[in-house]
């Protein structure tokens, strides 16, 4: 099984969340270490045989639909990493 590298999330977690959550509450470093560290642990789980980063990203997608009924902006970025983790190309 193969693992995607640390460099490549960070650097395409960071692209994404400068160009996707502008609008959607700005960037900050913060929002930016958050992303990180969802990444980082769904990086885990996959390691661990718990949960696929794909399906650890759909999961997080539902949760983010839940979060959205009360708090739009947090659901907004929620739904950005569910994206990132969804489209990682060794997910499966």
């Amino acid at each position: 099984m193969e693992y995607f590298t640390t460099e490549y999330f960070i650097h395409s977690w960071t692209v994404r969340s400068e160009n996707a959550l502008i609008g959607v509450g700005g960037t900050s470093d913060l929002v930016g270490a958050q992303g990180k560290l969802v990444v980082f642990i769904a990086s885990l789980l996959q390691r661990a045989g718990i949960a696929r980063m794909d399906e650890f990203g759909e999961l997080l997608a539902v949760f983010a639909d839940t979060v959205a009924e009360s708090e739009p902006g947090e659901a907004a970025m929620l739904n950005q990493l569910a994206a990132a983790l969804r489209r990682n190309p060794v997910a499966n």
